[in-house]
Order: structure tokens, then C-alpha cells, then sequence
């Protein structure tokens, strides 16, 4: 027994350091201080924060020197209220954006409590509580600015300071003059970087993002691991109301131009991509005021053209058995080929084939493999035994995101996220009266002999 408890404080413990490091990234905090109107501080006034969209309500009080502070507030709509008696109720509503210090000074007016001032809150505060800069991209940029590739680094190109990389960190982008691999990327507080190479590892579906926040200049303690830029992302969260969306973005070959070089459609055609981007996102609350569910899907379906279509494929004459002047390699014939006029095991490739001036009997083809070789083999189209042709890699990947939000009570908030991402490359061979216009990524041998011992120009197929 004592054992396991002492799992338990240790497991307790790991827990309580992961829920502080990710609040301390991915909230923000809300500070100020409350005086009457003469500007004399107030000691011992309690303050609150309402959640607009969860109606969770957050109270602290002021401290001698009349400062109050909300810590590790969740990003989104607040108001800040104040009620004291003899004063006027005090009413103002704030955006509260990632990892942001909002200053909110209250000054109370002699009044009946009944009463309220609301005031209008600034809708843009110049931080003067650290030297880091922020630059926020909100939920409504980035689903109004066009994003063709649906990757929400790409919007770090429109801030100033971000410039493109350009090595083959493609995706990658240099803050300040920075080298491109020195960015950290954090997705709702935990780190989401490929450690060999420091790219962003999770790219998560843009519809699902709250916001993010590009942060450079003099980095904070937290973030100054990295001498580049900060990318903090916060997914979104459930609400009391119900939201959601859903999205198709599509792109086909005949929507395509072709490139200067393509001027000829029949002997140059449009290059074939296909791709379809879909999904949608849903929130709402699993019970009112307390728990909150959201969740988020993004299907991507392509076809995308590469480079490097140059295979060997058999001639007229090599499936009619006449391999005369075809090179072939020293090893022994294996024992599970025979070749007439050949001695398995003693014999190799290159003497047996000198012996029977490169002639093979029809016979000895095995007929799975003569099957194979006419139904997925074209003939060639340039040169001797060389076919070009234009591979397609497909992609298949579904993601997947998730985050539940519990609030048992104002001092304890928790939230669980979770998200995952599969991704296919599925392979299909072409059919018999289209070869070589289906699916590929790479070329496999279907060789008529050995696969590991046979000629040396055995025919590549998909």
C-alpha cells in the first residue's frame, strides 16, 4: 500500500507540472488596479471575470496596494466587473488574446450600486509589461485571408519581421533575420517541433484554431529556448452555444493553367492533380456552465504530379523470348529456375544465355509472370526499351481533434486535448486500358526470371 501511494503523489505531481507549463503558454492574464475617484487605492474589493461565451465566473480581490490579477485566464470575451457599496457598479468587456498582459485600471464613481458605468475597453493596448512582441492572427483572419495550402504558418508571412525560407525548410520561416530552423512551434502549450530538423511536426486543421500568436523580439524566460520566432496556436474550445462549420475546398487538372514550357496541350498536357480538402468542426456544451466538448475533422484526398517518370520496360522481342545483346549479370543460376541447355547451379546468368545466343523457349516463361508483364507493361515509347510517363503519388490523410473542458469550481479549470493524424500513400496498379495512368510512387521490378538474378534490363512496372 505505501507503495502505491507513492505512484500516486509521484503520477499527481507530473500531473500538476504539465497542466502549470501549458496554462502558463497558451492563456492570458488580466491585472490592474482600483481606486475611488479620487484615485485613492481600494483594499479588500472583489473583482470578477466573466467567461462571455462559458459564463464561467472567476472572482479575486484586491491586495493592500488595491492590485488585483486574474491568472491563466482561458483566451476569449470577459467582463471585468466590480460592486462595492457607496459606488456604482463598475462594467467594461475585454478580448483577451494568447499569452496577452491586459491592463485594466478601474476607477470607481460615487454612486447608488444599483447603478452601473460601463466602459469601453480599448479594442488594442500597447503592452508595457514586457519587451517581447506579440503579433495575434485571430479565428476570423484566418478564416477570411486566402490560405491555399491550409497550413496556419503561412500566415506568419503577412507580419512584419517573417520572411520566407529559403533552404529546403520549406515550410519553415525566418523571424528578424533569424536561420529558419531556430522557430519553437506550441499548440495549446505543449511543443510541437520534429527535434532533428526543429520543424513544426502537427499542423493542425485552420478551422479548428482559436488563434495563434507570433511572438518575437526579446523573448520571456518561458520562450527563450529559441533565438527565432515563438508560435503558440490554441485550439478552440466548446461553448453554452452550439458551433460549427463545414468545408470542401476542391482543385482539379482542368482548373489549371499550364506553365510557359507546356504550350503544346496534346504533346505537353496540364500535368494531373486532383484534391480534395474536406471536414468540419462542432462545439457546444455537455453540461451548461461546467463542461464543454469540441471537435474537429479534415479529410484530404489528392493526387499530385511528380517528377522522374523513366522506367525500362521489356521490347516486342524479349517477350517473344529473344534476349540477343542484352547484358546479363555473373551469379549462378539459382536452383528455382531452369533454362534449357543450362546447368542450375553451375552455370550463370551471362554463360548460359552466351550457350543459347540469348534465346529463351516460350515454355520456360513462367505464365503468371508472362500475364503480368502483358496486362501491366506498355511497350516503350522512347528509345529501345524506355517508357516516360508522368507518376501520380496519392495521398490519403484524415486528422482528427479533440478537447474537452471541465470546470469543477473557479480555482480549478481542466481541459484534455488530444489530436491525430494518419496518412496513406496508397498504391494501385493501372488497369489494362490505361496502363500507367493510375497511382504510383516508386517503381517496382516484375522481372520475367529471378527477381535478384535475372537480367540486368527486367522490365519496371508499377
Amino acid at each position: 500500500m505505501r507503495r502505491i501511494t507513492i505512484y500516486r503523489v509521484v503520477l499527481a505531481a507530473l500531473f500538476s507540472v504539465s497542466f502549470v507549463c501549458a496554462y502558463a503558454v497558451d492563456t492570458g492574464r488580466i491585472k490592474g488596479t482600483v481606486t475611488d475617484p479620487s484615485g485613492t487605492i481600494m483594499p479588500n474589493v472583489t473583482v470578477t471575470a466573466t467567461n462571455v461565451d462559458t459564463a464561467i465566473v472567476t472572482t479575486t480581490t484586491t491586495n493592500a496596494s488595491g492590485d488585483y490579477l486574474f491568472q491563466n485566464l482561458t483566451i476569449g470575451t470577459y467582463t471585468i466587473g466590480v460592486s462595492v457599496q457607496g459606488f456604482m457598479r463598475y462594467a467594461t468587456r475585454i478580448v483577451l488574446y494568447i499569452d496577452q498582459d491586459w491592463v485594466q485600471p478601474v476607477r470607481l464613481a460615487v454612486g447608488s450600486s444599483v447603478e452601473s458605468v460601463e466602459v469601453q475597453a480599448n479594442s488594442i493596448q500597447v503592452n508595457t509589461t514586457d519587451m517581447q512582441l506579440s503579433h495575434v492572427i485571430d479565428t476570423h483572419q484566418i478564416m477570411e485571408l486566402p490560405l491555399i495550402a491550409r497550413n496556419f504558418t503561412g500566415f506568419t508571412l503577412i507580419l512584419p519581421g517573417v520572411q520566407a525560407a529559403n533552404d529546403r525548410f520549406t515550410t519553415n520561416y525566418s523571424a528578424n533575420g533569424s536561420q529558419s530552423q531556430q522557430t519553437s512551434y506550441l499548440i495549446n502549450g505543449a511543443d510541437s517541433n520534429d527535434l532533428p530538423l526543429n520543424t513544426i511536426v502537427f499542423q493542425p486543421n485552420i478551422d479548428a484554431l482559436q488563434e495563434f500568436n507570433l511572438i518575437t523580439g526579446p523573448l520571456n524566460a518561458e520562450y527563450a529556448r529559441n533565438s527565432g520566432g515563438i508560435v503558440s496556436a490554441v485550439v478552440k474550445q466548446g461553448t453554452n452555444q452550439i458551433h460549427g462549420d463545414a468545408f470542401w475546398f476542391y482543385r482539379d487538372t482542368f482548373l489549371n493553367t499550364r506553365n510557359y514550357f507546356q504550350k503544346n496541350p496534346i504533346t505537353l498536357p496540364t500535368p494531373t492533380f486532383h484534391q480534395n480538402i474536406f471536414g468540419g468542426t462542432v462545439g457546444g456544451p455537455i453540461l451548461k456552465d461546467k463542461r464543454f466538448a469540441f471537435g474537429a475533422y479534415q479529410g484530404t484526398r489528392q493526387s499530385i504530379p511528380q517528377t522522374g517518370g523513366n522506367v525500362q520496360v521489356f521490347t516486342a522481342a524479349q517477350l517473344a523470348g529473344n534476349y540477343a545483346g542484352t547484358k546479363f549479370s555473373t551469379n549462378k543460376i539459382p536452383g528455382t529456375i531452369t533454362i534449357p541447355g543450362c546447368a542450375t547451379g553451375t552455370d550463370t546468368f551471362a554463360t548460359c544465355f552466351a550457350k543459347t545466343s540469348g534465346q529463351v523457349p516460350l515454355s520456360a516463361f513462367n505464365p503468371i509472370s508472362v500475364n503480368l508483364a502483358k496486362t501491366y507493361i506498355p511497350p516503350p515509347n522512347v528509345g529501345a526499351n524506355s517508357y516516360v510517363f508522368s507518376p501520380i503519388q496519392a495521398n490519403d490523410i484524415n486528422q482528427y481533434i479533440g478537447r474537452i473542458d471541465f470546470n469543477p469550481s473557479q480555482r480549478n479549470q481542466i481541459y484534455l486535448s488530444a489530436s491525430t493524424s494518419t496518412t496513406g500513400k496508397p498504391e494501385r496498379c493501372p488497369s489494362p486500358a490505361r496502363p500507367f495512368q493510375a497511382s504510383a510512387t516508386r517503381a517496382t521490378p516484375i522481372p520475367i526470371s529471378s527477381p535478384r538474378d535475372g537480367p540486368t534490363n527486367s522490365a519496371q512496372a508499377l
